[in-house]
């Protein structure tokens, strides 16, 4: 399975610019999660957060189909941390 360091630059160029806590104040987007580190340290919804990700993947304009696909079959393998590890949130 895919480990989040294959799928950390997906989220660089399309996430971070809302949920990282170095370059955005918005703080509802920072809710859902804060995307400095994975798994991430903070999240409103625990239990929908990989499902809330799954969807937003398959939806969000603006990704290129291999990076779609890539952070797919991250999500679809278990989201895993850099060790291998299942996050602490339930699987979608």
């Amino acid at each position: 399975p895919l480990k989040y360091p294959e799928v950390e630059p997906v989220f660089i160029v399309h996430c971070h610019r809302c949920h990282h806590k170095d370059h955005s104040t918005n703080t509802k987007a920072m809710a859902v999660y804060e995307g400095s580190a994975y798994p991430f340290p903070s999240t409103d919804r625990p239990d929908r957060i990989l499902a809330g990700l799954e969807d937003m993947f398959r939806t969000r304009r603006g990704l290129d189909d291999a990076e779609r696909c890539l952070a797919l079959t991250w999500i679809a393998g278990g989201a895993r941390d850099s060790e291998g590890n299942l996050p602490p949130w339930p699987q979608p």
